[in-house]
């Protein structure tokens, strides 16, 4: 499995932000899980890593993560 480092001030910050047809602004919070080893990660999901260090996680390759955290 790759993870790609992401750092955008919208996800840490963890808002999330859609315009719809509209053109309304729609805010949304968004919880991410904390990073687990030898789990099952999908392409896109997206983990804060278990030291908080400013950064989100998104998976760029689907498989499993190893025992330790990268």
């Amino acid at each position: 499995m790759q993870i790609g480092k992401l750092r955008h001030k919208i996800i840490i910050e963890k808002v999330t932000e859609t315009i719809n047809d509209l053109g309304e602004v729609i805010e949304s919070w968004a919880e991410f899980a904390i990073w687990k080893a030898s789990t099952a990660y999908s392409l896109g999901d997206v983990v804060e890593p278990t030291t908080p260090n400013d950064y989100v996680y998104e998976c760029t390759t689907a498989g499993t993560s190893g025992a330790t955290e990268p």
